[in-house]
């Protein structure tokens, strides 16, 4: 994870000082305040939050069961919300810059905006832009991967420790929970349609779940 983010730092430093860098800037930080107004932009923006601070899925239960019992939960807490956003801010400037240096007509229908691709269509060309760029792209998706299966561990280790709880052996909880998630997974590796209904059903269900929470 510190590797990941100290290449996040060095991505965005090289995508502003790409020429046309300062329309991604401004189609970043230019507030449209007319879609204050529109409830589909708070929607989409408290389902990502949910899901990237983990807060929707009550990943902060099995982070407690493991914590200290003098852990200082207010810090914990601010780290959390100010990291993220933070990294998110500096993810969104590194892709913004590069989608329009390379394509200076871009506009809001942005090729891969969403879910379905911005850091595997764009930072790779970021990366042809960098001197040892090939080593760069290894170093920055080998990190990415390592922060999915972090994040992976803690998902499974929440729905496992909910079976152990309740009598369950770990082992085979962790086969049952690990089982079940690849299964449910296919049709949304299969099919773009099902994996953005996916999304939207699930985000609103995180948002849900984080309220019960």
């Amino acid at each position: 994870m510190p590797i990941l983010l100290v290449l996040v730092v060095i991505l965005a430093i090289r995508a502003v000082t790409l020429p046309g860098a300062s329309r991604g800037l401004a189609f970043l930080f230019t507030p449209d305040l007319a879609g204050l107004g529109n409830s589909r932009v708070w929607l989409e923006a408290l389902t990502q939050n949910a899901w990237d601070t983990g807060a929707g899925w009550g990943l902060a239960l099995t982070y407690a069961i493991y914590m200290r019992a003098r852990e200082d939960t207010t810090v914990n807490a601010f780290v959390l919300g100010f990291g993220n956003n933070s990294v998110s801010l500096l993810a969104g400037i590194m892709v913004l810059c590069t989608v329009f240096s390379i394509r200076p007509d871009a506009s809001s229908e942005i090729v891969g905006a969403g879910n379905t691709g911005l850091t595997f269509m764009w930072v790779p060309q970021l990366f042809a832009a960098m001197p040892a760029g090939r080593l760069f792209m290894a170093a920055f998706f080998l990190a990415l991967f390592f922060a999915a299966m972090t994040s992976l561990i803690s998902m499974v280790e929440l729905a496992t420790r909910a079976l152990v709880d309740r009598g369950v052996a770990r082992g085979k909880a962790i086969v049952w929970v690990a089982v079940a998630a690849f299964a449910l997974g296919i049709p949304s590796a299969l099919s773009l349609a099902v994996f953005e209904n996916q999304d939207n059903v699930w985000g609103v269900g995180l948002l849900l779940s984080g309220l019960f929470v």
